[in-house]
C-alpha cells in the first residue's frame, strides 16, 4: 500500500468536504482586515483604540493597526421530521504587528507575532422543532449571542455572549421573546490570580430580551434585561467571598426617516454590570467584587447613530454618544466619568467601484482616574475600490491619508515620536467579510 502522509490526508478531507453534494455542504464564513502604515516622520502610526475596552470613540478609519480574522465553518442538519439543525464553529486570530510575511501566532518570543488564536463560536441551533412554533429556535453551545454594534465605532453595546444554552424568537403578543442562561468571565479570587493556578469565581447571567415590537411604520422596539451574579462554591461563600450581582437594562429603537436608517439607544447599568453601560461590552462581564476605587457603582448610556443618502451618489453615516457613571467609593479622582463621542463618515461614489471617505472624529473624557478631561479629533481621508455602493459594501480596498488632534495626541509618547498632534499618516486596509 502506497504511504500516504498526514498532511496529505488532511488536505484530501478538506477537498473531498468542499467537492461532496449538498448533503455535506459546509458554510464557510468570517470576518479579516488587515494593513500597512507610515508617518511623515517615519515609522508606524499609533492606533487610539480604546485601552480598556478596544472601542475607535473617533472612529475606526484610519486608525487600526492589527490584522484580525474570524474564520467560520458551518454545517446544516435536516431532520426526517422537518427540524432544521445547524452546527457553527469560528477561529479568530490576532497579531499586534503587521508586515511580515510568516507570523508564528504561537511564539512568545517572536516580538512581531506576539498574537493569538482564539476559540470564538461552537455551537448548534435548532429550528422547526416545534410545529406549532416553527422559528422558534433552541441553542446550546459559544456563541455570538445577539450582538448589536456602531459599526464606524466597532463598539458593541449589546454583547453578552459566551457558553450558554437558551430558546430564542418565541412569539409574545407583538413581539418575539428570547431567554438565555450564558456562563460570565471567570474572576480571580480576592487578592489571587488565575494565571497562577489559584481559585476563580464563576459567574453567570440571565439574559431576557423583548425585540420586534412594533410602534409605528419603519419602527420597532427592541428590549434587553440581563442579571449577572457570582455563583460562588461553599467554600468560597465561607471565607467571604463578594456575593456581588448587577443588572443591565437596553432598550433600542431601530426606525427609519425618509432614507434615513437610525437607532436610538437607551442602556442603564448598575453594580456589578455597571461598566456594560459605559465601555464596549465585549462578552459582558459581571464584576464580583471592587478592584480599586474607580470601579462604578452605576452607569447609564445614549447614543444615536445611522446613515442616510444625501444625493444619488453621496451617502453619510454617524453616531453621537454620550456615557455617564458614578464610582462605588468617593476616593476616586473622579466620582463621575463620563464619555462624549461624535464621529461623521460620508462618501462620494464615483462609480460603482471606486468611492472617496472622509471620516471626522471627536471625543472627550474624564475618566475615573484622571484629574482633568482629555479629548481627541481626527481628520482621516480614504479612496476605496469596493465591489458594490454603499456604506456596508465589502471586500474594500482602501488607501488613507489624514492626522489626529487634542490632547490625547499631543501627549502620545512612543519609541518613534515625541507626540502625535499634526501628525500625517499614511497607509493601506483590506477590510471583508463574508
Amino acid at each position: 500500500m502506497k504511504f500516504i502522509s498526514p498532511k496529505t490526508k488532511v488536505a484530501l478531507l478538506i477537498a473531498s468536504i468542499f467537492t461532496t453534494g449538498s448533503a455535506f455542504a459546509v458554510d464557510f464564513h468570517g470576518y479579516a482586515r488587515t494593513g500597512t502604515s507610515t508617518t511623515a516622520s517615519g515609522g508606524a502610526q499609533y492606533c487610539y483604540n480604546d485601552p480598556v475596552d478596544g472601542a475607535h470613540y473617533t472612529g475606526r478609519l484610519g486608525d487600526e493597526c492589527d490584522t484580525y480574522g474570524e474564520i467560520g465553518l458551518g454545517q446544516d442538519y435536516d431532520s426526517a421530521e422537518g427540524a432544521k439543525f445547524y452546527l457553527d464553529s469560528m477561529f479568530s486570530f490576532k497579531t499586534v504587528y503587521q508586515g511580515n510575511d510568516y507570523q508564528s501566532l504561537t511564539s512568545p518570543t517572536d516580538r512581531d507575532s506576539r498574537g493569538d488564536w482564539a476559540l470564538r463560536q461552537l455551537n448548534v441551533t435548532a429550528k422547526n422543532v416545534l410545529k406549532s412554533a416553527p422559528d422558534t429556535t433552541f441553542w446550546v453551545g459559544k456563541r455570538y449571542y445577539q450582538r448589536k454594534d456602531v459599526h464606524i465605532l466597532d463598539l458593541y453595546y449589546l454583547n453578552n455572549s459566551g457558553n450558554g444554552f437558551g430558546v430564542e424568537d418565541i412569539s409574545a403578543g407583538p413581539g418575539k421573546v428570547s431567554l438565555a442562561w450564558i456562563d460570565g468571565a471567570r474572576k480571580p479570587a480576592k487578592g489571587k490570580s488565575d494565571a497562577q493556578g489559584e481559585p476563580v469565581i464563576q459567574t453567570e447571567k440571565y439574559d431576557l430580551r423583548y425585540q420586534d415590537l412594533s410602534l409605528w411604520p419603519d419602527a420597532r422596539l427592541n428590549l434587553a434585561f440581563i442579571y449577572g451574579k457570582a455563583d460562588l462554591t461553599d467554600i468560597q461563600d465561607k471565607v467571604g467571598e463578594n456575593k456581588q450581582t448587577g443588572s443591565f437594562y437596553s432598550a433600542e429603537l431601530p426606525h427609519k426617516i425618509g432614507s434615513a436608517q437610525n437607532t436610538f439607544v437607551l442602556q442603564y447599568g448598575q453594580d456589578a454590570l455597571a461598566n456594560t453601560a459605559f465601555n464596549n461590552s465585549n462578552g459582558t462581564e459581571v464584576d464580583t467584587y471592587n478592584q480599586w476605587s474607580g470601579d462604578l457603582k452605576d452607569a447609564y448610556r445614549t447614543i444615536y447613530f445611522g446613515s442616510m443618502s444625501l444625493t444619488n451618489n453621496i451617502d453619510i453615516a454617524y453616531s453621537a454618544l454620550y456615557a455617564s457613571g458614578k464610582t462605588i467609593s468617593q476616593n476616586a479622582i473622579e466620582t463621575k466619568p463620563n464619555r462624549l463621542s461624535v464621529v461623521a463618515r460620508p462618501s462620494y461614489y464615483w462609480n460603482g467601484l471606486t468611492r472617496t471617505t472622509l471620516e471626522l472624529g471627536y471625543t472627550k473624557d474624564q475618566m475615573s482616574t484622571d484629574s482633568q478631561s482629555s479629548d481627541l479629533s481626527k481628520v482621516i481621508l480614504a479612496q476605496e475600490l469596493t465591489p458594490n455602493i454603499g456604506l456596508m459594501a465589502r471586500p474594500s480596498l482602501r488607501v488613507y491619508t489624514g492626522s489626529f488632534f487634542g490632547d490625547v495626541a499631543e501627549s502620545t509618547r512612543t519609541a518613534q515620536q515625541e507626540g502625535d498632534k499634526g501628525e500625517m499618516r499614511f497607509g493601506a486596509q483590506l477590510e471583508a467579510w463574508w
